[in-house]
Order: structure tokens, then C-alpha cells, then sequence
């Protein structure tokens, strides 16, 4: 899914003129790069794409942590994306929440919250999915659907290899969830089709506007994080 492109090609437009960018990923182990050498993971490959193709500076920020679902992604976002004024976010968390309310509110409240930002960066959703067929896509989508936004499935691409013969699943992760180098690279190819298709189409000619209500809810939004470096008490 492509959606509104207007944010994207305007951070194609800036690297093509030849100004630097800021692009920044928040998810769970995989944008973290569990199993696989920092220069192997999806996030390090794709920034690479982006400096080689465009020959210019990418300020490099990994914000995944492993184990943590979007609740604790929308607490740090403004500490560990927000703060590096990013031109790009692409989020990955559909492997680590699960499908009740809380799961929704939280992850729509990360993406308001990114989008409402003051430097208005472009956003794309990553979403992957574990042997036994867990992903949160079918409802992130439709968040995503809502605010109009790129979208790309691993899930989709890695079923239909699968279901043709062409692939195990086991090709893409030898642990059942963790891509291997290999499924970084796919998953690279994944987002560098979405971004070439995007780069290629005409320029947008509907401005990106934030809905109006949520599609699930953003109860989360305002949520702030206080460490022992930024509590004060009275």
C-alpha cells in the first residue's frame, strides 16, 4: 500500500537535491537485528540503499529493542526517534503486540504521535510475521489504511513464496521469528520496491492531513516517559 505519498516524496526530493537525512526505525528484536550482525539487519541495509542511491549523508538511528511491544515504543518514541528531528520512521511491531485493545490504542497513539510531530517526517509501517503465523497486520493495516500511509507486508510476500513451493520458512528465519541475513536482505527488498514505486509516481496532489478521529483509539498519545536522569521531585 502506498497511500498518501506527499510526506515520502518530499523526503526523496530532499535526498535527491543532495541534503542529508535523518531516518530512524522502532520496533522490537527484528528492527533491532536480534541473531544477525548490526550491519546485516534490515534498518543498517536500508540506510545503505538510501546513502548509495542518492550519494548523500543518512544519519542512522535504531531505536529496536527486543521483547518490547508498541506500548513501550509509543513511551520512547519522543526520547529515541522525536528527538533527532527524522525525515523518515519506519515502525515494526507487528510480532511483538497482540490483538486486544490496549495493543490497538497503543500502537495508534506511536503512530499519531509520530505524524503530529513538528517536522512532519514521512512514516512507513513494516510488518512481519512468525512461523506459526502470528502478525498483527490485519489491524495495523487498517490503522495505517486510515492515516493513509505506506505500508509493506512481509507477511504477504513471505505466505505467497511459501504457499508456491519457491521457499521454507525456514530460508527467512531459522528460529521460527528472527529473520536470518537472508530475510533481512528480502525484507530490503521489500521496502526498496515500496520506495522506488513511490520515488517513480507522480508528485502527490492531495496535501497529507491527519484525520480528524482516531480509527481505534489514541488514548496513549500523551503518555511521557521519566527516568532517574529526568524525574524532579519536589
Amino acid at each position: 500500500n502506498t497511500g498518501n505519498t506527499e510526506r515520502l516524496q518530499n523526503m526523496f526530493n530532499k535526498a535527491a537535491s543532495g541534503e542529508d537525512l535523518t531516518v530512524a526505525y522502532i520496533g522490537g528484536s527484528i528492527t533491532y537485528g536480534y541473531t544477525v550482525q548490526p550491519t546485516q539487519c534490515y534498518a543498517y541495509l536500508y540506510t545503505e540503499w538510501l546513502k548509495s542511491t542518492f550519494g548523500i549523508n543518512v544519519n542512522y538511528v535504531n531505536a529496536g529493542i527486543s521483547g518490547t511491544p508498541s506500548v513501550l515504543g509509543n513511551l520512547r518514541v519522543e526520547r529515541d526517534v522525536l528527538t533527532h528531528d527524522p525525515d523518515l520512521v519506519i515502525v515494526e511491531f507487528a510480532v511483538n503486540d497482540g490483538y486486544d485493545d490496549p495493543y490497538k490504542n497503543s500502537y495508534e497513539s506511536l503512530i499519531n504521535k509520530i505524524l503530529n510531530y513538528e517536522t512532519e517526517p514521512a512514516l512507513m509501517l513494516l510488518f512481519c510475521i512468525t512461523v506459526d503465523g502470528h502478525s498483527c497486520q490485519e489491524w495495523m493495516s487498517e490503522i495505517g489504511k486510515h492515516y493513509q500511509l505506506p505500508m509493506v507486508s512481509v507477511v504477504d510476500s513471505m505466505n505467497a513464496e511459501v504457499e508456491a513451493g519457491n521457499i521454507e520458512f525456514a530460508d527467512y528465519s531459522t528460529d521460527g521469528s528472527h529473520p536470518t541475513p537472508n530475510g533481512h536482505k528480502w525484507i530490503l527488498d521489500y521496502l526498496v520496491y515500496c520506495s522506488k514505486t513511490i520515488y517513480e509516481m507522480d508528485f502527490e496532489d492531495e496535501h497529507y492531513t491527519l484525520p480528524e478521529k482516531p480509527y481505534y483509539k489514541c488514548y496513549f498519545k500523551d503518555m511521557t516517559m521519566y527516568t532517574n536522569q529526568t524525574l524532579q521531585l519536589d
